[in-house]
């Protein structure tokens, strides 16, 4: 998985002479800085910014929104591109795979005319394996991770390089987050149930 941002880009952006040059005690630093930025943007957001493989684990293939029952099933963390795999536990508890699907918004329905199978009365008893994400940085730009989440990450980096103790001096337990980086953030948010 390649990150929105480089090591390089992110020592540019903090003004560090030689810090993307390699090997630097720097450059391991930038790297996880980059990291943890992009972490804290997708928790914020509840979506994942590289594209990469998620696992979504149910007990069956109905969903539950507001009591009621659907055989549509969200797929959490946006993006979603593909579905790589479907499998679930039959009643008589051999593992099985489903062929077809439809795909669309982010929600996985069963194939036109189809009905998801019975599954074994079992915690986890259906897996799905998918790939969700923007598309990497090698992509053409429109694919790409959305410029307004890029700059957040790079105030989040900055932040976490300028302050590297759990809090900063004269602060009583308090950590300020940048308000820049929320707004940022909130238009890409998806909905956390609360």
């Amino acid at each position: 998985m390649s990150e929105p941002i480089t090591a390089a880009e992110a020592a540019e952006f903090l003004r560090l002479d030689g810090a993307s040059d390699s090997p630097t005690p720097e450059l391991a630093l930038m790297n996880r800085l980059i990291e943890a930025a992009r972490v804290a943007a997708e928790n914020f957001m509840n979506r994942s910014v590289t594209a990469g493989t998620r696992t979504l684990v149910l007990d069956d293939f109905t969903s539950r929104d507001s009591g009621v029952v659907s055989s549509t099933i969200p797929l959490p963390f946006g993006d979603v591109s593909t579905v790589d795999s479907i499998s679930y536990v039959d009643d008589d508890g051999a593992t099985q795979t489903v062929s077809s699907h439809i795909l669309s918004e982010n929600q996985l329905t069963p194939a036109f005319g189809e009905t998801w199978p019975s599954t074994r009365s079992q915690i986890g008893a259906v897996t799905i394996t998918y790939t969700a994400g923007y598309a990497d940085i090698n992509s053409p730009a429109e694919n790409g991770t959305p410029k307004p989440i890029v700059q957040a990450m790079y105030l989040i980096l900055d932040g976490m390089y300028e302050v590297r103790e759990e809090t900063a001096q004269g602060a009583v337990g308090a950590y300020h987050v940048n308000p820049a980086v929320e707004r940022l953030l909130m238009p890409y948010r998806i909905d956390m149930g609360i």
